[in-house]
């Protein structure tokens, strides 16, 4: 069986520790420790295990004693046993300790007995527990003394030839043991409390075997692997782990240890030396400007003393001049009860005549008489005027009005008249206008009478203007139009008839041209085709035509072949045009063979 080792509020615990640690566990070993086998009534077993002092005063002064025993002789001969109370768990101590075997056989036995010194369960098949051997500090009934020297866990007789090397114990007897390797008084162990009820224990085995009454003569007849049964358990010893000292042992399990402390309602640390949960109060509030504080879970001392912070609100204001007041941040307690300093501004009373201030001892606005100069009454229209305070009274003063210089209402636009108050009382006179048919600006209608109408503020503008040009002509083939006096709007736009000659004959090439009728401009100036003829220039050889440029006839060379002198004469020939020239060509003869005249006879 393997125990798992923890801590709890009372020390160290050992979860699934044996139920008794003095009764252990008793088993017959046939092929090593844990194997079948029970044990009998009159087998041997550990009766105890205890720490041992030495007696201080009382009958037994100087004698060895038992710590914890109140029974011990020591004790009740008037002495104290004092000894190391406390140990730290896991730690290796150093302590003279002293066993107790009883036999309730009818026979003697060989016996085998060892402690684990890592504190933890002797029951072990091997190396893991140091076999302690037993020094014994009596005899009983004439039992043998058990001494050092031949080895482990076994000794020799005393008178008898060393044959018998294992410890005896006879039939039906008690003896008592000094535990420790080699006869000095001490052993040494680590401090464990595996049942955990704050006591140290250790774990311990006994052996035994009659070995069928011969003579015990090797170290292995009473121990695991032979026919050897034994009896293995926690067993406490007296050793008192302490709790309360003001030191923190971690390695006894301790969490923390405040001392006298702990366990009290301002310690984070409890009576058993375990940190108390965490949110746990260990401070409560002083006062409105104290917090409570509570245990961390991490340190048995409660957080040292703090305040809300100096923004915290530990007095609410009772009035507009009252402050509200602030924890100082270094105390429990709200400061005294403070004001606003006088002629602090405060909430208005409605009334312009008195000052909105506290006085510095009054938690509510105070409103005396003031304010010199502030309109108290503002003025209800135009011809009203504002009236102001005195400064010494809190009563606005009298309504007044304005003089009948003041303008009260201004033009509206050019056919509306200004009104100005009538100096006695607050009303603006009636709205007047200009009267109708007062001239006023031009919308830039030619077809509109631009005048007041007697009622409009602004100026109006009906029709009107007959007979006033309102689109004047765009061109040589347009007509001006003029307002009709019954319509705004000028009459659409009219042209010049398609007969009316828009541009003169600049020439016999250049004939006039009309108006289209339907637009403003004059067609395009057009002449004559080409070869449309013109007037002669008198020179056959010149053609007399227009030349579909010009505005004037043009008179080119031509009319080749067309006779441009004729005969003079019966011997003078007819000149022609060449075409090619406008002059004629030179005058010419028939030659003197031609006959001019013919002969009339013979004689002729």
């Amino acid at each position: 069986m393997m125990f798992v080792f923890g801590v709890a509020a009372s020390g160290l615990v050992v979860v699934g520790a044996p139920a008794s640690a003095m009764a252990g566990q008793c088993i017959r070993d046939a092929a090593g420790f844990g194997q079948g086998g029970i044990c009998s009534a009159g087998d041997v077993s550990i009766a105890s295990i205890k720490v041992l002092g030495t007696c201080v005063g009382g009958t037994q002064n100087g004698a060895t004693c038992i710590v914890s025993d109140n029974t011990d002789p020591c004790i009740v001969g008037g002495g104290t046993c004092p000894g190391t109370r406390k140990c730290v768990a896991n730690q290796p101590i150093t302590v003279p300790m002293r066993a107790t075997i009883v036999s309730g056989a009818q026979t003697r036995f060989d016996i085998g007995f060892w402690i684990a010194q890592d504190g933890g369960d002797a029951k072990a098949n091997g190396g893991v527990c140091f076999r302690d051997y037993l020094h014994p500090v009596s005899t009983t009934n004439g039992d043998l003394q058990l001494l050092d020297g031949n080895g482990p866990y076994f000794n020799a007789e005393i008178g008898i030839t060393p044959t018998d090397t294992c410890a005896d114990i006879q039939q039906n007897k008690t003896n008592i043991y000094d535990l420790n390797p080699s006869g000095g008084g001490t052993i040494s162990i680590v401090c464990k409390d595996n049942d955990g009820n704050g006591i140290l224990d250790v774990g311990a085995c006994l052996s035994w075997d009659n070995n069928n009454n011969h003579a015990c003569n090797s170290a292995n007849d009473t121990i695991p692997g032979t026919s050897a049964k034994c009896r293995c358990g926690f067993i406490d010893v007296g050793k008192i782990v302490v709790c309360g000292d003001g030191k923190v042992d971690p390695s006894a399990g301790e969490e923390c240890d405040e001392g006298a402390a702990n366990g009290s309602s301002t310690s984070c640390c409890t009576t058993t030396c375990t940190l108390v949960a965490a949110g746990t109060v260990c401070r409560p509030v002083a006062g409105i400007c104290d917090v409570q504080e509570t245990c961390t879970g991490s340190s048995g001392s409660c957080p040292a003393d703090a305040f809300v912070s100096s923004s915290t609100v530990c007095r609410a204001s009772a009035g507009e001049c009252d402050l509200a007041d602030n924890c100082t941040g270094t105390g429990p307690s709200c400061p005294s009860d403070t004001k606003k300093s006088s002629g602090t501004a405060c909430t208005s009373d409605g009334n312009a005549c008195s000052l909105d201030q506290c006085d510095g001892t009054s938690v509510t606005c105070q409103h005396p008489a003031g304010n010199a100069g502030a309109v108290c009454r503002a003025s209800a229209g135009t011809c009203y005027v504002a009236e102001t305070c005195t400064g010494t009274s809190s009563t606005c003063p009298a309504d007044g009005f304005q003089s009948s210089t003041t303008v009260c209402r201004a033009s509206a636009g050019e056919c509306d008249l200004a009104e100005n108050c009538p100096g006695n009382g607050p009303a603006c006179p009636a709205d007047a206008t200009k009267s109708a048919g007062t001239a006023c600006t031009a919308d830039s209608n030619p077809c509109t009478a631009d005048q007041c109408d007697g009622t409009s503020a602004t100026c109006q503008h009906p029709a009107g203007n007959a007979g006033t040009v309102c689109r004047g002509s765009a061109g040589v083939c347009d007509v001006a139009e003029t307002c009709t006096g019954t319509s705004t709007s000028c009459p659409a736009d009219g042209f010049a008839s398609s007969s009316t000659q828009c541009r003169v004959s600049a020439g016999e090439c250049d004939p006039a041209e009309n108006c289209p009728g339907n637009g403003p401009d004059c067609p395009a100036d057009a002449k004559s085709p080409s070869g449309t003829a013109c007037t002669s220039d008198g020179n056959p050889c010149t053609a007399d035509q227009c030349d579909g440029t010009s505005v004037a006839c043009q008179h080119p060379a031509g009319n080749a072949g067309t006779v441009c002198r004729a005969a003079a004469g019966a011997c003078d020939l007819d000149e022609t045009c060449a075409g090619s020239s406008t002059v004629c060509p030179a005058d010419a003869f028939e030659s003197s063979s031609t006959v001019c005249r013919s002969s009339t006879g013979e004689c002729d």
